[in-house]
């Protein structure tokens, strides 16, 4: 990590008393008369380190006093940078500091001017002329960040407020009107064709909404500078996609995309809503805060926010690398730092090894993924994550046909959101085996928060509200097509206020989708939460137990999943190439690659998962693609639109077992109105033994202060008094859905 910043103090202490004194101090060198020893960077002061024994080495803490450092190398820890269980190696900020890490990069502000000039000016909207400012862009690796078409590299002030790159509309989306030239799916396409710029094959339409700009400035700006794309809700409601544009038709007021969406606008426009947001185009430069790079002339353009100086902005760009990889080290601590400043759709912190902690850290600000978590025994914990792409992949351990190999790594205590940070839907991603994703918190996220695969994995006590608001379709929760999804827990997580907007596919709390299997879902509490509050769509091999659900349409709501006999007659297509080996839809290929060729009568995966081989073994026209072998157990409810279990009427009746459904009533609780969902002491015995006041953030000495869960639990709950979580019957309103879905609690919960 070269340091650009001219103070960098790193202290050792140790367990043991011989551990070596180490301070490092920009541009010195030697021995202080205290003893210890000073280096001119980090990574000289580790290659110090790495000259020592184990047993010397160990314990040491590496302290950095309150600054911010810029970065432009990715720090690297390898297996001899290990420390030991008892005395593992710590890198911190000094205790009640800041140390901040930045990879951004200054953009210089010399030749700043007002656009006055009458050819630029006729590229912008008629609102935005006197408010721009054009910077000349002169280091080359500027341009080259500048000119990407990612929906997610950001500029920001002063280091802190992150500006919007131009778009239409500022907030949410437009809305295709007319179809006028449909394209193909390229969905089922084995190999989808790609449209060029002499021969577009991408769908013709007319918008509902008017530009900032006119079309005929559209249609300039996108024939001599051919970055416009579009992004959104394009070809499906659940899918988010980004197309090119390939031309501006202004007589007709219809945009052509470059190519073939995934699902085709066909249906999407005639039948729901192609809803789509439109980046890169200067003319729709319209208010404080957008800037727009022209990578032709190589300029910068800006309407400044108000609290800045037009003349000297003080702007950066996220340029970074990955700050921090830790490859095959050990018992490595890393606390209480900031990351920021990454781009590239690089990751700001990089785990694998074992035994190794990330805590107290906050990372913002970037374009990538937060956090990457292998190997076995990793923590992290206490984390503050938010304006970035993506927020985490939590891996590591694997199934087999031999058995699950756990890899033990943890997310807990943390805090997951987005404030300023527009255009992205990051989720945490959870795979592997035998991992586990706890007391966390997540909202103001517009898509689902978290997607997981695997077995034996560990959902629990995490609290999400306000998520999933642009979707259609999808969950908070969600995992898809896996036979074989065994041993997951979802546990005693409180999910309230996943409210589906009107006129889309509904939204669940937790979706069990695509005849996803096996999982267990135990004791959680759901509060508002769409039509299905816990939706399992041709799933199998299911115990869900104990759960309460208040305010929604349905509880537990059991659907057959597409044709079934459709669906089954398709492995054969898989089987013989007619269809893309490894599609989703291959279901029994894809378990049969983790298990073995039939696996689910093995001794490990029978004798683990007795309902496995119930399930797959069941091959006839009622077979394993129907809801089997599921059991719900211990439900309870208040307050639901439907009826608080259901269960398809095509489907076996007898595949799942319903046991003790129970309607019960506002006073169980200790205070419904304020969602304290705490049993009172005459319902302790006969509700679920649910630790709600255990879920979420708690207390600790990484997070001393975490938000106050009844001060935002109101705010959330008088927000969303008057919406139902989810109305069938409303219709969408094309008019008023920008204004209507967004709530920045973000904002609100960073400040508390």
């Amino acid at each position: 990590m070269r340091l650009l910043t001219p103070l960098l103090f790193v202290a050792s202490l140790t367990i043991a008393s011989a551990a070596p004194k180490i301070t490092i101090t920009a541009g010195k060198s030697g021995t202080s008369t205290d003893g210890s020893r000073n280096f001119p960077t980090l990574q000289a002061a580790r290659d110090h380190l790495r000259t020592l024994p184990l047993e010397k080495r160990a314990g040491a803490t590496i302290t950095l006093p309150p600054s911010t450092y810029h970065f432009t190398e990715t720090l690297t820890l390898t297996k001899k940078d290990s420390g030991t269980a008892q005395a593992p190696i710590t890198y911190r900020a000094a205790p009640g500091t800041k140390a901040i890490f930045d990879g951004s990069l200054p953009v210089p502000s010399q030749g700043i001017t007002k656009v006055a000039d009458e050819a630029t000016l006729t590229r912008l909207a008629k609102t935005a002329h006197g408010k721009i400012y054009s910077i000349p862009i002169l280091d080359p690796k500027l341009q080259k960040i500048l000119a990407r078409t990612t929906a997610t590299d950001q500029l920001l002030i002063s280091g802190h407020t992150l500006l919007t790159q131009s778009r239409f509309p500022n907030i949410g989306f437009v809305h295709a009107k007319e179809l006028l030239e449909k394209d193909e799916a390229t969905r089922w396409q084995k190999k989808p064709i790609k449209g060029t710029k002499e021969t577009p094959n991408g769908a013709l339409f007319t918008l509902r909404e008017t530009p900032a700009a006119t079309w005929q400035q559209w249609e300039k700006e996108i024939a001599s500078h051919n970055r416009g794309t579009a992004f959104g809700y394009i070809s499906a409601q659940w899918y988010r996609e980004a197309m090119p544009i390939h031309s501006i038709h202004p007589e007709k007021k219809a945009i052509r995309y470059l190519t073939q969406s995934r699902y085709g606008l066909e249906e999407i426009i005639h039948k729901f809503q192609s809803r789509l947001a439109v980046k890169y185009l200067l003319c729709e430069i319209d208010s404080p805060g957008e800037w727009y790079f022209d990578s032709i002339e190589n300029r910068l353009f800006l309407w400044p926010t108000p609290d800045s100086n037009p003349t000297d902005p003080k702007l950066t760009l996220a340029a970074g690398p990955t700050f921090l990889h830790i490859k095959n080290a050990s018992h490595i601590r890393i606390e209480n730092l900031t990351i920021q400043g990454i781009s590239g759709g690089k990751t700001l912190i990089d785990i694998n090894g074992s035994h190794n902690t990330i805590a107290g850290c906050t990372l913002r600000n970037s374009n990538g993924l937060a956090l990457n978590i292998s190997g076995t025994h990793n923590h992290a914990t206490s984390l503050d994550v938010y304006d970035v792409s993506r927020f985490a992949r939590l891996a590591g351990g694997k199934s087999s046909p031999s058995g699950i190999t756990h890899g033990k790594n943890r997310i807990i205590n943390s805090h997951f959101y987005l404030d300023k940070l527009t255009s992205v839907a990051p989720t945490v991603g959870i795979s592997g085996a035998g991992n586990s994703f706890e007391n966390n918190l997540m909202h103001n996220l517009p898509g689902q928060a978290i997607v997981f695969r695997g077995n034996n994995q560990l959902i629990a006590r995490n609290e999400f509200f306000n998520i999933g608001f642009e979707e259609g379709d999808g969950a908070c929760i969600y995992s898809g097509a896996e036979f074989w999804g065994y041993g997951t827990k979802i546990e005693n997580n409180f999910l309230h206020h996943i409210m589906s907007t009107d006129g889309l596919m509904t939204r669940s709390g937790i979706m069990l989708d695509d005849h996803d299997s096996g999982r267990e879902v135990l004791g959680n509490i759901f509060f508002k939460t769409g039509h299905g509050s816990l939706a399992i769509n041709g799933g199998t091999g299911l115990n869900v137990e104990n759960n309460i659900f208040l305010e929604g349409n349905h509880g537990v709501w059991i659907r057959i999943i597409g044709n079934v006999k459709e669906r089954m007659e398709m492995q054969s297509k898989f089987d013989s190439g007619e269809l893309r080996r490894g599609d989703k839809h291959d279901y029994i290929w894809r378990c049969q690659q983790v298990v073995g060729t039939n696996g689910w009568n093995s001794e490990y995966w029978s004798n683990q998962f007795p309902r496995f081989p119930k399930v797959m073994n069941q091959t006839g026209i009622n077979g394993r693609f129907w809801p089997m072998e599921n059991t719900v157990t211990n439900t309870y409810g208040h307050g639901m639109k439907n009826a608080l279990t259901y269960i398809h009427p095509k489907a076996p009746q007898e595949g799942t077992t319903f046991t003790n459904t129970q309607e019960i009533t506002p006073d169980w609780f200790v205070s419904y109105d304020t969602m304290d969902f705490r049993p009172t002491p005459s319902k302790a015995d006969t509700l679920p033994k649910i630790p709600f006041e255990s879920i979420g953030l708690q207390h600790t000495t990484y997070r001393p202060t975490p938000p106050n869960k009844a001060t935002y639990r109101k705010l959330v709950r008088d927000q969303f008094r008057h919406r139902k979580s989810c109305n069938r019957n409303a219709k969408y309103d094309f008019e008023n859905v920008n204004e209507t879905i967004y709530w920045n609690s973000g904002a609100i919960l960073s400040k508390m």
